[in-house]
């Protein structure tokens, strides 16, 4: 019996013992009557206790990120009396409660249009922490906060020993720490230096449930890893953190004080700081309260210049104050370790948290659904891509002559692990795709102009960015107009624009890009960008220019040979909502959050798209063009879905043809209660309507890329690709990328540079289905249509009609893309 015959999926999850969460001691402590007063002055109504004109769960966020050993703060403890306000593991001393408290509320005041009565100081006399057993205290209020939580406090408390198989490299022993980011609890590892760099291993714990199991609480636990800067970027009076994006360290101290108070382990609190100018200082500390934080832990304020100009002089872990400066986009240059770690080292950690919690049951190992074996010719026979149609593209290059001649390299570049040529060159400037159908492709190179400048914000003010697009229309048009007279044949113009990163342009709102691609999309024309060419950097720009090619293509409905695997006798519906933003009107400041409503179509090889109020189905490419005609909704109404859906679905349902019906899990939350996980029964299809259970052929299959899908690790240990079952739900593992090959038993510590990565995991519950078998075959053709995509060289998260709504998400929002702060990295998914 061959390994492949005896391949399982290991969860890296546990069932919650709720026995032994509930006997932990803890300790409570309730908010002062004065700041309850205080907090209620911000009411926006008297008779509504739950909104209020300023966002009170920042000091919860920022009390937490300081002090990882709360493990809970109640956000609505002003107008619950007798509910806790903080839950912590050790008593946290209340004069730093009570200093790093005031300060944000004196400074929510000074900021706040509300004229209100200052807070009152109360003294720590007037304050008492309680002790009581963690089950006296949970709730449903808490309890996917504050278990997590307890856990990581609980895995932190003695160092932790690792196997054999590491020893050899790293220490015998991992000291490990609390650290809160981003609302979830972590453990940290102790920093471990590389000739690459520095890192730390990351444990993210969270708690959810499972889908057909709603009253079955799981511990999910995800693996990676945070990488630190430790080079200067401020020296000789420059600055070289670039752009403006958000970034974090993480600040730990050996305060006498926080001893004494029994705070004598380490734990991590992490603050942010941000690009500020081109004098110093440089950058600064995001938050006001960021200030308060080193005067009350350290009795002195220390800037975020002093730490970046240099990081190694906070590193080591017996300094009084150690800053871990945590790597992000903004780093340019930096010494730094790849991403993700190594399978022995995740079977490690995980092996060490089930230890730790040993009276607590992993999920069980699940088997692999197999496929029957195909007796149709292999795939490799055919050609790369597939398109429905023959046609002519044109591929206008705005840009250098460095970007032109890269485009007509990757064209004729090899793909796939068989290195088959993406297209032919038939003449100068002309490309035959390795296509099924007669897919020509013309480039057209012209020089990049004004239209790629700034915004003009000084001129124009708001009306800069309608400015711009007008002129793009004028201008191409009138090449539109040209190119008629000449009377060449093309059925489709993409563009492809060299463009600088967001952080080139100046003032901050001056970034083209949005209104490049709406003028664009006006004269016909979808888009894509890419970066231009950095010194030393060009294999990265090949690979850059390659993928912007392949989504060009993609972009235009054409698909991968294994398109050719979903059965044709398939209608596959499917449904979303998308959440953009469009600009207010009349040149108002702001943006109105809109949800629009989704269908998609794939059928015979090609995807649809259709929206609220439209009567015909577009392909992709109709549809980006068309996308200022999909409307949508400023609310969130589940009525208005409902009419919807029975209206469109029950028009495409036909006698005797079978359809599947695509809805992504997330729906669940505002807008499809019936997808819910109490509500799902593998034999019924949920009730989206009242006449769905009469209607024959049709069956619902949940889609859940979310981090609900727990992480997983093969055993025995492998890179492989395939569906695997648990009494109904189906987890799906993408296709390693072929560029990654990466021993099975190497290491991070060992092969700092390698960048460690495996393919995403997804879940698909088929429902309506009386037979097993039937579900099995739902799973796998799911799993199939993750890889009908061609720009990856793996499997994609979602389904190939939810993937590209992505694609047409571009064409629909209209505020500029945000870069925020990246961390940890745990190298999972796309």
């Amino acid at each position: 019996m061959n390994k492949r015959e005896n391949l399982r999926l290991v969860p890296l999850a546990l069932e919650v013992n709720e026995t032994a969460i509930r006997e932990i001691e803890v300790y409570r402590l309730d908010m002062p009557l004065g700041w309850v007063e205080y907090i209620n002055q911000f009411r926006k109504a008297p008779d509504n206790p739950y909104k209020l004109t300023i966002t009170i769960n920042k000091l919860a966020v920022k009390l937490q990120s300081l002090f990882p050993e709360i493990v809970w703060m109640n956000d609505r403890a002003y107008c619950k009396p007798g509910s806790p306000w903080i839950i912590s593991v050790v008593p946290i001393p209340l004069e730093m409660i009570i200093a790093l408290s005031m300060g944000w509320l004196e400074d929510v005041k000074a900021k706040s249009k509300v004229i209100v009565r200052p807070p009152t100081e109360p003294l720590a006399s007037e304050m008492e922490w309680l002790r009581t057993k963690s089950g006296d205290v949970l709730s449903r209020d808490n309890e996917y906060q504050m278990i997590p939580a307890l856990m990581a406090h609980q895995f932190c408390k003695s160092p932790k020993r690792l196997t054999e198989e590491l020893t050899a490299e790293l220490p015998q022993e991992l000291n490990f720490y609390q650290v809160h980011a981003k609302g979830q609890a972590e453990c940290m590892s102790e920093r471990i230096s590389t000739r690459k760099g520095d890192y730390a291993y990351v444990i993210r714990i969270r708690m959810k449930t499972r889908a057909t199991k709603a009253d079955q609480h799981i511990i999910m636990l995800s693996f990676g890893v945070r990488r630190f800067i430790t080079e200067s970027y401020i020296k000789s009076n420059e600055c070289y953190v670039e752009g403006e994006t958000k970034s974090s360290m993480l600040i730990s101290m050996d305060n006498p004080f926080l001893r004494k108070k029994g705070l004598a382990s380490r734990s991590f609190a992490k603050i942010r700081f941000q690009r500020k100018g081109n004098q110093a200082p440089f950058t600064k500390w995001i938050e006001g309260s960021d200030s308060i934080f080193w005067d009350v832990l350290w009795g002195q304020t220390i800037d975020s210049d002093r730490i970046l100009e240099n990081p190694s002089q906070f590193l080591q872990s017996d300094n009084p104050i150690q800053a871990l400066v945590v790597n992000n986009r903004l780093f340019k240059k930096a010494k730094i370790p790849g991403a993700g770690i190594g399978f022995p080292e995740k079977e490690a950690l995980f092996r060490l948290f089930c230890e730790e919690f040993a009276n607590w049951v992993p999920l069980r190992i699940l088997p692999e659904v197999r496929k029957k074996a195909d007796k149709k010719p292999g795939l490799t026979s055919l050609p790369l891509f597939y398109s429905r149609n023959s046609m002519h593209i044109t591929i206008e290059v705005y840009g250098s002559s460095k970007l032109y001649e890269q485009v007509e390299q990757s064209l004729v570049s090899t793909m796939g692990a068989n290195k088959e040529s993406i297209s032919m060159r038939e003449a100068d400037g002309l490309f035959k795709l390795n296509c099924n159908n007669n897919v020509y492709i013309r480039l057209v190179h012209n020089l990049s102009s004004s239209l790629v400048g700034s915004l003009d914000i000084d001129t124009y003010k708001d009306q800069a960015f309608d400015q711009r697009v007008k002129r793009i229309e004028h201008e191409l048009i009138e090449v539109q107009l040209t190119a008629a007279e000449e009377e060449s044949v093309v059925d489709t113009i993409v563009a492809l624009i060299e463009i600088y990163p967001r952080d080139h342009y100046k003032p901050n709102d001056a970034d083209p890009k949005l209104a490049i691609r709406e003028g664009l999309r006006r004269t016909g024309r979808i888009n894509q960008f890419v970066h231009p060419q950095a010194d030393n950097e060009s294999a990265d720009f090949h690979h850059r220019v390659c993928s912007a090619l392949l989504d060009l293509l993609s972009d235009t409905g054409i698909v991968g040979r294994n398109v050719v695997k979903i059965p044709s006798e398939i209608n596959i519906l499917g449904f979303d909502i998308i959440e953009v933003k469009k600009k207010k009107p009349n040149y108002s400041k702001g943006y109105d959050t809109v949800f629009i409503p989704v269908f998609t179509k794939f059928q015979y090889g090609a995807l649809y798209l259709r929206g609220w109020g439209m009567d015909n189905w577009l392909s992709l490419h109709q549809a980006q063009l068309c996308a200022d005609q999909f409307k949508g909704w400023k609310t969130k109404n589940e009525q208005l879905v409902l009419q919807l859906l029975e209206q469109v679905l029950t028009d495409e349902v036909l006698e005797d043809e079978k359809i599947y019906i695509l809805l992504n899990a997330e729906l669940r939350r505002d807008f499809l209660k019936s997808l819910q996980n109490g509500q799902l029964r593998h034999d019924q299809n949920p009730l989206l309507f009242p006449r769905i259970q009469d209607l024959s052929g049709i069956n619902v299959i949940r889609i859940n890329t979310t981090d609900e899908v727990p992480a997983y690790l093969f055993e025995p240990r492998s890179y492989a690709s395939g569906v695997f079952k648990d009494d109904g739900l189906y987890y799906g593992v993408g296709r390693k990328m072929s560029t990654i090959q990466i021993k099975k038993t190497k290491t991070k510590y060992a092969h700092p540079n390698e960048f460690f990565r495996q393919p995403r995991n997804t879940e698909y519950i088929p429902l309506g289905f009386k037979d097993e078998e039937e579900r099995d075959h739902a799973a796998l053709l799911i799993h199939d249509l993750r890889d009908v995509g061609i720009t990856f060289d793996t499997h994609t998260a979602q389904p190939y009609p939810f993937h590209m709504l992505r694609s047409l998400k571009k064409y629909m929002n209209e505020e500029s893309y945000q870069e925020w702060e990246i961390e940890p990295e745990f190298a999972e998914g796309e």
